[in-house]
């Protein structure tokens, strides 16, 4: 089961909340609330904290989604602190990234220190 809140902070932000689990049968829900989020203001939060359980479809979502917020050139962060099992997923799928992706300057969703 999967959860996703929304709300804006105001200036332009909001903060998307997704807990439970971020797997292949919550993809188009999930999906569709990340782009209506993203449609609605220039800088979304994506807070992942109570998120238990993600898979490959997981990832996929949320690159896609930064990349169409860059795109779009909106920004698209993952705030808060990450959940065992997002590091794990990341890493043992070759998400991991140690340098910026090639499709831009903007940075890459993935590009961090996951030990």
């Amino acid at each position: 089961m999967m959860d996703v809140t929304y709300r804006e902070t105001g200036e332009g932000k909001g903060v998307l909340a997704i807990k439970g689990e971020l797997v292949i049968e919550n993809a188009s829900q999930a999906r569709d609330r990340l782009l209506a989020a993203i449609n609605k203001v220039p800088n979304l939060e994506v807070n992942m904290e109570d998120v238990t359980e993600i898979d490959l479809s997981g990832l996929q979502l949320l690159c896609s989604a930064h990349r169409l917020s860059v795109l779009s050139g909106k920004r698209f962060v993952l705030e808060g602190s990450l959940p065992g099992c997002l590091k794990n997923v990341v890493k043992d799928s070759g998400f991991a990234r140690h340098r910026s992706c090639a499709r831009g300057n903007a940075g890459c969703l993935w590009l961090r220190n996951w030990s």
